[in-house]
Order: C-alpha cells, then sequence, then structure tokens
C-alpha cells in the first residue's frame, strides 16, 4: 500500500496489487471521552489550551487522545519519557 494523501475525509492510497484509488475513512468519534471530577477536567482544559497554542498544526482529536493518555498514565507516561535521553538532557541531574 502506497500512501499518497492524508485528506479531511480520509486517508487516500493506491492498491499497490490492483492499482485501484481506495480511501480508508476517518473514524467518527461520537462518544464524550473520559469523564472527570470538576478539578481535573478544569487542568484538562488548560492543557488542551496551552498544547493547541504550542502545536498549532496537530488536530484536536488528536492532542485530546495525548493529554487523557498523560491524565489517566501519568506515571507510566513519565517512566517513558525518563527513558528518552533527548527529553531528559533538558533536566539538571
Amino acid at each position: 500500500m502506497k500512501c499518497d494523501a492524508l485528506k479531511p475525509d480520509g486517508l487516500h492510497y493506491t492498491d499497490e496489487d490492483t492499482g485501484e484509488e481506495k480511501v480508508i475513512p476517518r473514524c467518527n468519534i461520537t462518544d464524550e471521552g473520559y469523564k472527570y471530577d470538576q478539578k481535573t477536567h478544569q487542568y484538562k482544559q488548560y492543557l488542551m489550551k496551552e498544547c493547541q497554542q504550542r502545536f498549532p498544526k496537530i488536530d484536536e482529536i488528536t492532542i485530546e487522545v495525548m493529554v487523557d493518555d498523560y491524565l489517566n498514565n501519568g506515571e507510566r507516561m513519565q517512566t517513558e519519557m525518563e527513558k528518552d535521553e533527548m527529553y531528559m538532557s533538558k533536566f539538571k541531574q
């Protein structure tokens, strides 16, 4: 499968076996996501705003997935980041 373009309606590609043009549609997220207490929800809104300002080219759903992962798995995420030498080089040892 050769990737040709990601467009608003999905991933457009040419099937290498058949030569046929195909589209993998984008997912339609209809649920309301995770439920948080009021304080955590406000923190999530803050993180969403900060991330959207810092990374304006990343779509909102991707940012929300990452923020939710951080809020629900912060310790695991921190452990993974500590393995990243480039990330850790920004901090005093």
